[in-house]
């Protein structure tokens, strides 16, 4: 008798006995079995792709595809490994044009412009200045806008005579440029009742003469005729250097002035004969060759300051191109006080103590004396107070008999008493992108001048 344990007909079909016939229901029952059976090879995501491509028994080469442009690349029996997109260097040319209207690059035979200037028809441009000048003048302007003006932007340092502890000279920056063009006539005819002091140049209280209300920007070394209404030809002029403070004066007779070699402003009262009512008959000449009354035509425009998410800078030096908005920032101010990370300097020897510190996120221009401070120079290698950048870093030393001693605490009292202020050049200058802005020349006379620096560069039209 057998020992088999009986089983049942789907055992035995699963068990791969042949057992004939069978049902149909019995056949997909026992593929799928024999399906749950097998394993697969496995295959990276790669292969895979490569079967796909090679397919129908072909060789599947795999190469580099270099792509110009947006497209569909396929080719029997390849694949791309990898795919490098090739971005060709535009065609940019500069264009000149006459007159309003709608230009195409690829009617140029271009993908794009470089530049776009206006040619106004009947003229031609002219340069206004070869070096920087105070204030640019020509004298065959037509009424036509300037292609390109450039001005530098300049600190300022208050007060005169070297700086020291004992003689702190703040500096300040600019948070905008007024950019000034006018005929003739420098002096914006404001005025009002009062004089200016021979010893101070500073306003007075006088109630029986009229004087200019605002400084008047001049050139050092310059003449200028001041074309005076009253019979007499008689006023005094007031001078003072870029930072207003007053050098001297001098009375006119016969109108002609020419300014000291540091003036850069000037001031004016009239004398008692004149009156107090302003006659519309004054004016402050250049060229000092012009001795008719000119009336003022000035016009002043102020560019405000932007980084390039507009938010409000002030500039410590750097250059403007007034026609392209492009502001060039290649300077840094710092101010550094007790809790400044400064650190000890050991090179400087008794009776000279130092410190250094590391400006952050801006660095210096290596090893430079081009160094502005409140009360410091930038002198490098004498004796006494001095700063100078070297390696990113500014250096400064002082008199250890002032400080009061050598160590770190020692210059950190001090530095809280008279904190340090230093203007320093950028490594890397910073670009900024604000609103482009239109100066229109005048027929024949101009005078072109910026309160925050001087004139670098420009051109207007001029008559063919």
């Amino acid at each position: 008798m057998s020992d088999l344990t009986p089983i049942t007909r789907e055992e035995a079909l699963l068990d791969g006995q042949d057992l004939e016939p069978i049902t149909r229901k019995e056949q997909f029952i026992k593929r799928i079995y024999d399906k749950t059976q097998e394993v697969p090879t496995p295959i990276t995501r790669e292969e895979w792709f490569l079967n796909k491509a090679g397919e129908g028994g072909s060789e599947v080469t795999v190469e580099q595809l270099n792509a110009t442009e947006n497209g569909t690349y396929s080719e029997p029996g390849k694949a791309y490994s990898p795919v490098i997109v090739e971005v060709p260097e535009p065609t940019l040319i500069s264009k000149s044009i006459t007159a309003n209207g709608t230009y195409s690059a690829s009617a140029d035979n271009a993908d794009g412009y470089s530049s776009v200037t206006v040619a106004v028809e009947g003229f031609k441009k002219k340069s206004i200045a070869n070096t920087p000048t105070d204030i640019a003048s020509f004298d065959d302007g037509t009424a036509n806008p300037m292609p390109s003006l450039e001005i530098s932007i300049e600190p300022v340092q208050s007060g005169s005579g070297d700086p020291s502890p004992s003689n702190m000279r703040p500096i300040s920056g600019w948070s905008e440029a007024d950019v000034t063009r006018c005929g003739v006539n420098l002096w914006d005819e404001e005025w009002e009742v009062g004089g200016y002091s021979e010893t101070t140049g500073q306003k007075d209280s006088a109630n029986d003469v009229i004087r200019c209300k605002n400084y008047i920007p001049v050139t050092p070394n310059t003449s200028y005729y001041c074309s005076y209404g009253n019979a007499d030809k008689v006023c005094e002029v007031f001078y003072y250097d870029a930072n207003k403070n007053y050098i001297n004066f001098q009375v006119t007779i016969d109108g002609v002035v020419t300014t000291p070699n540091n003036c850069k402003y000037m001031t004016f009262r009239c004398r008692i004969s004149y009156g107090t009512t302003y006659n519309n008959d004054i004016s402050i000449n250049y060229p000092s060759t012009d001795t008719s009354y000119h009336a003022y035509q000035g016009s002043t425009t102020s560019i405000p300051f932007h980084d390039n998410s507009d938010n409000p800078i002030t500039v410590y030096g750097g250059t403007l191109n007034v026609t392209s908005g492009e502001l060039r920032v290649d300077r840094a101010n710092v101010v550094i006080n007790e809790n400044s990370n400064i650190g000890l300097w050991s090179t400087p020897q008794s009776p000279w103590v130092g410190f250094y510190y590391i400006p952050d996120p801006y660095m210096l221009i290596e090893r430079t004396t081009d160094i502005k401070s409140n009360y410091l120079k930038g002198v490098d290698g004498t004796n006494g107070w001095y700063i100078y950048g070297v390696n990113g870093v500014l250096c400064v030393v002082f008199d250890e008999d002032v400080i009061g001693g050598r160590t770190l605490n020692d210059i950190k009292g001090f530095l809280a008493t008279h904190p340090l202020q230093a203007v320093y050049p950028l490594a890397t200058p910073q670009t900024y992108q604000i609103t482009p802005t239109q100066v229109t020349t005048l027929l024949g006379q101009n005078n072109i001048f910026a309160d925050c620096g001087q004139v670098l560069e420009g051109e207007y039209f001029v008559t063919l």
